[in-house]
């Protein structure tokens, strides 16, 4: 018998399982770029919330970086 919760809870399993692989394979070149840039990289755990994570990609963007300031 065909056992809909089961399937349900097995495929929010694979979408979350699928979301952190995303979310790391976009934190760890991330936190690389800031540190090069000359900003702490732990600031790429902003990644993992997007209200947050896309603002500050928007103003990293934008911004003297201090690597720029000191040449």
């Amino acid at each position: 018998m065909f056992d809909f919760q089961q399937t349900v809870t097995y495929t929010l399993q694979q979408v979350m399982t699928f979301t952190a692989i995303a979310e790391l394979l976009l934190a760890i070149p991330l936190g690389f770029i800031l540190k090069r840039a000359g900003y702490n990289p732990l600031w790429a755990l902003l990644s993992f919330f997007p209200a947050v994570g896309l603002p500050a990609l928007w103003l990293l963007a934008f911004i003297r970086w201090p690597r720029d300031a000191r040449q």
